[in-house]
């Protein structure tokens, strides 16, 4: 079991980095945040599947269900590979860097990865948006118990907790095609201060949810789904408009790296915590958001600097 989830997490790291670095690769530095959106807006949109997948565990077991969602999903996976080999060309800095690096080692990656993230510490405006990247993916870690708190703690049942990625998947929807377009065309740095603002007030709000009360907890995931969703849209993109050509997969898979390492202690940091007490987990992932609001304080203002990329030979 846990070596299949290993091999599932190294294998989707490989395609995270990847695929997000061609499909940005060609797009105007102003249009790659719109991308991110869609990616994310069709990660978040199968949620609304969730509550056919619980009537159908209902009638058939979860083993019984989730060997038939995995062995559908290998087949669609494969089959979207063959696609995606036969009708996608590398893109002309992905030749350069393939001649670059063809005789780097995994073990040479992975030290020239963490070496490449520790000299981003000295970067003043690439520093935040690392530190925001990085601990935004650990609360999301950190939230593995949610489901869980919701059921065992504020005595939801099972066909309440089964519509939560339902209203998650419906606001993003919204967000994106309704509300995002209407907004004042404004700089990433400014979306992502205000998401995490929201996010914040939605980890609160998630503290303050009464037993049993399904206005609130729908209220509550409402804002943590559109702060999160307005969080890791921008977040990336930012990211990915502060790094030079030839820097992009270097970097993007330095964070990567960093942030499968800190998935391995956040996992049993999280039982640790719940176990403890189930509310001091959700305080800390509370707290951690309001280190974002702190490290959202240094992120440079676009109107005051010129956007200058970082180049491969200063990292």
């Amino acid at each position: 079991m846990f070596l299949i989830a290993y091999l599932l997490n190294a294998t989707s790291k490989f395609v995270t980095v990847s695929f997000n670095c061609l499909i940005i690769e060609d797009v105007e530095e102003h249009k790659r945040s719109k991308v991110f959106a869609i990616l994310n807006m069709i990660i978040t949109g199968a949620g609304v599947l969730t509550p056919i997948a619980g009537v159908v565990i209902a009638d058939f077991g979860i083993v019984p269900t989730l060997a038939s969602i995995y062995f559908v999903g290998g087949i669609l996976m494969t089959v979207m590979f063959f696609i995606r080999n036969r009708y996608t060309d590398e893109t002309a800095v992905g030749k350069e860097l393939m001649g670059m690096h063809s005789q780097t080692r995994v073990i040479q990656s992975l030290a020239s990865s963490l070496r490449l993230f520790g000299k981003s510490f000295y970067k003043r405006r690439l520093l935040p948006i690392i530190l925001i990247t990085v601990l935004s993916n650990l609360i999301l870690q950190l939230n593995f118990f949610q489901v869980i708190f919701f059921k065992e703690q504020l005595d939801f049942n099972d066909q309440i907790i089964s519509f939560i990625p339902v209203v998650t998947a419906v606001t993003v929807m919204l967000l994106y095609l309704v509300i995002i377009p209407r907004l004042k065309r404004r700089s990433e740095e400014k979306y992502v201060s205000f998401s995490i603002i929201l996010s914040t007030v939605g980890a609160i709000l998630f503290l303050l949810i009464p037993s049993g009360n399904i206005a609130m907890l729908f209220l509550t995931l409402i804002i943590l789904a559109a702060g999160n969703f307005i969080l890791q849209t921008y977040r990336d993109s930012l990211l990915m408009n502060r790094l030079g050509t030839h820097e992009k997969a270097d970097m993007f898979s330095a964070v990567q790296t960093v942030m499968t390492l800190t998935a391995i202690p956040s996992g049993y940091l999280t039982g640790l915590l719940y176990h403890y007490n189930p509310v001091l987990l959700f305080s800390v992932i509370l707290a951690l958001y309001i280190v974002l609001m702190v490290i959202m304080i240094f992120l440079p203002d676009p109107q005051k600097h010129s956007q200058a990329m970082i180049t491969y030979k200063n990292m």
